[in-house]
């Protein structure tokens, strides 16, 4: 038999430094205990139930941002940190060490969202990156993103009941019907499976279906913000406006935004590409200032970029809109913390 090396982890995880593991560096520049307290507050009501004793709260956090950085589902992440020894030392666990399951990691990120904590701790990031000059306030960019999620197959008259506020009629009819042929074995898991907040869209000629992800970054560090979430068929129109604070100053935002803003926000200075008409075509002037504020406006698809390439895309595997919500919030916090990796490595 091959003997067996008792240093084996410690080489691998040698080598794995060596070859440029980069969840080392993000341990290095990520101060986790600060959010230690907010977590804490949240779950702190599931703690008294009695029963084995709740993995630390820091673990939990690291391992909700390994799913968005890799696009892990839960029961994935839990695979991979038992597989990946470089998991496991950016989680501080060792080989042999309980790792949560798939459901530990789903009630987690419930209590997160039930208790408001998840945008709290976006929020409170966005707050340190502030104290520190990253977050300027020079100038934002204001821009959405859709969240892709699985399509639902529901006939034109069961949409349009949906998007009235009322109840499915066609789904329920044709469920009873295959109930009494056998081939279900009863309506209710059909139904549950079907995410009736999301939408369909349209964008230059191409459907979408889903949700939207609404954000405002700082033009200077390219770091979110703010953001909201709404499904695809809200005009951007509609949250941009909210998007915008007193801390902005300078605002990069498509023409159909000015009137609201400015009547709510005076002091902000726009920037709005202009457009030619059949007979008012552009200048020579107009074409140069166009040209430099979309130098500017593009430094916001770099996010979604990176998300999409890096963070295993703007998708969310869950149903209804509060928890697309939830997947957001841990997405859009998940990139910022990679950002700020980037800005100060």
């Amino acid at each position: 038999m091959k003997q067996i090396n008792l240093l084996g982890t410690e080489t691998q995880l040698k080598k794995l430094s060596k070859l440029g593991d980069p969840l080392v560096k993000i341990n290095e520049l990520i101060d986790w205990e600060i959010f230690r307290e907010p977590i804490k507050s949240a779950i702190r009501k599931n703690m008294s139930k009695g029963g084995r004793p709740p993995f630390d709260e820091i673990l939990m956090f690291k391992i909700t941002m390994l799913q968005q950085w890799y696009g892990l589902s839960d029961m994935a992440v839990e695979y991979h940190i038992n597989d990946s020894l470089s998991y496991m030392r950016f989680l501080g666990l060792e080989v042999g060490d309980k790792v949560p399951d798939g459901n530990t990691i789903w009630d987690f990120k419930e209590a997160l969202k039930e208790n408001g904590v998840d945008r709290k701790l976006f929020d409170l990031f966005n707050e340190k990156l502030e104290a520190q000059g990253i977050i300027t306030h020079k100038g934002s960019i204001v821009d959405a993103s859709f969240v892709t999620v699985p399509k639902r197959h529901t006939t034109k008259k069961d949409d349009e009941r949906l998007k009235a506020g009322e109840e499915l009629e066609d789904l329920p009819t044709k469920c009873s019907q295959r109930l009494e042929k056998g081939e279900i074995k009863n309506t209710k898991s059909v139904i549950v499976q079907i995410d009736t907040d999301a939408r369909w869209t349209k964008k230059r000629d191409e459907s979408f279906f889903g949700f939207k992800n609404h954000v405002k970054c700082d033009s200077d560090s390219k770091i979110i913000t703010d953001f909201s979430v709404t499904d695809a068929s809200v005009h951007d129109s509609q949250e941009f406006a909210g998007l915008i604070d007193e801390k902005d100053y300078e605002v990069k935002a498509d023409k159909k935004f000015r009137e609201e803003i400015l009547t709510k926000y005076p002091h902000v200075k726009l920037h709005i590409c202009a457009k030619a008409f059949r007979s008012i075509p552009l200048t020579d002037e107009d074409k140069e200032k166009n040209k430099a504020i979309a130098h500017i406006r593009a430094r916001i698809e770099h996010i979604f970029g990176y998300m999409t390439r890096f963070m295993g895309g703007i998708t969310s595997r869950v149903h209804g809109l509060e928890r697309v919500k939830r997947d957001v919030t841990a997405k859009n916090l998940a990139y910022n913390l990679k950002r700020y990796v980037c800005i100060m490595g």
